[in-house]
């Protein structure tokens, strides 16, 4: 029996950027070859140069249904398996939100704040992130603040189980307890506070769900959007454990997005704990984080 007769790359590359491009995806030429490139596990630069390579029938018909899925507005982070954040990458599928650059901003403004204070190694601190996710944030504040110890919690098993991959294989497992619980529940009737308290919570209102880009709203977890009504439930299920389960003084850093990021703040200046409040703008010049202290 004849073999299926195998496909020039470069062939294969103009008609999947071909598909793109009717697609609307931008970038349709680079997205095609950093897919190729992806599955055959070879630098992008080979396909360049090589572009009379002959791809097996196997690896062109997993290409080509990673390029429908594209096509179909699929993120390229859920095609790759993975996402940088803040230097490092993380896998992500989607039982978790992307990682946005933006909230590495989050990142920033803990490690300023800590150092603001003398910890810049976070010796001796117990810190939480509550709705966790892929573990982007807590896993780089593991990485950057060695001699502290952290809780991440989710209410999502898929998502604490990819957070739990994530921080094996940046070698900080044993510092990061993953928790299954929605915010502060897990903690109910325990007497444990910590110094550092951090969330990216949802904050879509949920009017708003159906305008999002189709990527977002067809591929992305609905529950790491979804903010509520108003966008601020996750914000009120925040600050309603401060009580209870913040040190004093405490750390409060939590992310906001652009049409909640008023209401949240003022939320967080009537927390009788919080004595102090900075807002950390983006690179549009959005308050993206704010970032509270608490006595």
């Amino acid at each position: 029996m004849d073999q299926p007769c195998a496909t020039i790359a470069g062939t294969l590359l103009r008609n999947a950027a071909a598909i793109l491009r009717s697609a609307g995806i931008s970038g349709s030429r680079n997205e095609a070859e950093i897919i190729l490139a992806a599955i055959l596990k070879t630098p992008r630069w080979k396909l360049i140069v090589n572009a009379a390579q002959e791809i097996p029938p196997h690896i062109e018909s997993i290409y080509k249904k990673s390029i429908m899925t594209r096509a179909d507005h699929c993120p390229l982070a859920y095609i790759l398996q993975r996402k940088e954040f803040y230097g490092t990458d993380f896998h992500v599928s989607p039982e978790v939100l992307i990682p946005r650059p933006e909230t590495e901003f989050v990142v920033e403004a803990v490690i300023a704040a800590l150092a603001e204070e003398g910890r810049e190694k976070g010796k001796g601190l117990k810190i939480i992130e509550l709705g966790t996710g892929s573990g982007a944030i807590v896993i780089t504040l593991a990485l950057l603040l060695p001699e502290a110890s952290f809780r991440a919690v989710d209410i999502s098993v898929e998502a604490l189980n990819i957070a739990r991959k994530n921080a094996h294989a940046q070698g900080v497992d044993k510092r990061i307890r993953f928790l299954k619980s929605d915010y502060w529940e897990i903690f109910n009737d325990k007497e444990e506070c910590f110094e550092v308290i951090i969330s990216n919570p949802p904050y879509i209102p949920s009017g708003k769900i159906k305008t999002l880009p189709p990527g977002v709203r067809k591929y992305e977890p609905l529950q790491a959007l979804d903010g509520g009504r108003d966008g601020l439930d996750g914000y009120r299920s925040i600050l309603s454990g401060l009580q209870e389960h913040a040190s004093r003084p405490a750390l409060l850093v939590l992310e906001v997005g652009v049409e909640v990021a008023a209401a949240a703040k003022t939320l967080c200046t009537q927390e009788a704990a919080v004595v102090s409040l900075n807002v950390v703008k983006d690179y549009q010049g959005h308050d993206r984080v704010i970032v509270a202290r608490l006595e």
